[in-house]
């Protein structure tokens, strides 16, 4: 996802340089303009990217930034947090309508690297 949001020149809304929004009172609303849009953007990309479990943890976050730090401390580190996630994930997962190998390929998404 890091590769995407750099490619797309996203990236510093989430990790570095403009992580916080520019003050209305510095008068320069074409910056304040251009960082809501790209705070925007991200926003949309990370949403559309996670699995729906993850909403409860990102829903009260204020910015893109404290989105990408949530779902990183969710993933990168080895806690009952992302056993659960996880486990919720393989109880929810049904075939359903699925072939058997579409079935599969859920199974083989699911992070379990853990």
């Amino acid at each position: 996802m890091e590769s995407y949001l750099v490619g797309e020149d996203l990236w510093d809304v989430v990790d570095r340089n403009n992580t916080t929004s520019p003050t209305e009172e510095s008068g320069n609303t074409t910056t304040l303009k251009r960082w809501k849009e790209l705070n925007a953007k991200t926003e949309f990309v990370l949403k559309r990217l996670i699995f729906h479990s993850l909403f409860d943890h990102i829903m009260r976050c204020k910015s893109t930034h404290e989105i990408w730090w949530t779902l990183d401390r969710l993933f990168n580190k080895k806690d009952e947090t992302r056993l659960q996630i996880l486990e919720n994930e393989l109880a929810n997962t049904t075939q359903g309508n699925l072939s058997i190998s579409e079935y599969f390929l859920k199974f083989k998404n699911l992070r379990l690297d853990i």
